[in-house]
């Protein structure tokens, strides 16, 4: 796996041509990067959520792991921080509602 300084934006490119949306996680000094999870994954994740709350963000990480600085997915200050974040992640869409 490489670490952030060896990510180029070549690689990136890739990454977007293989799996679409691809997010960027920053923070003082380390940087990861992340694919847009699917429904399986969330799935998963929501499921094991249950029983521990961060293992959300930290399944999602995880599952969706491209590459960067592993301390993002292993130090539960990184992990926390991306749970206050993980809508912008994984991404909701409005639905309208109405009786017809």
């Amino acid at each position: 796996m490489k670490n952030s300084t060896e990510i180029t934006q070549e690689t990136i490119a890739n990454w977007k041509k293989e799996h679409g949306k691809v997010f960027e996680l920053s923070t003082k000094g380390a940087t990861a990067y992340i694919r847009k999870p699917d429904f399986n994954e969330v799935d998963y994740a929501t499921s094991v959520s249950i029983k521990s709350p961060l293992s959300f963000p930290k399944e999602i990480i995880n599952q969706c792991w491209l590459g960067g600085d592993e301390v993002i997915k292993n130090d539960v200050g990184h992990v926390m921080g991306l749970a206050s974040s993980i809508d912008k992640i994984v991404q909701t869409v409005e639905v309208e509602v109405k009786e017809v």
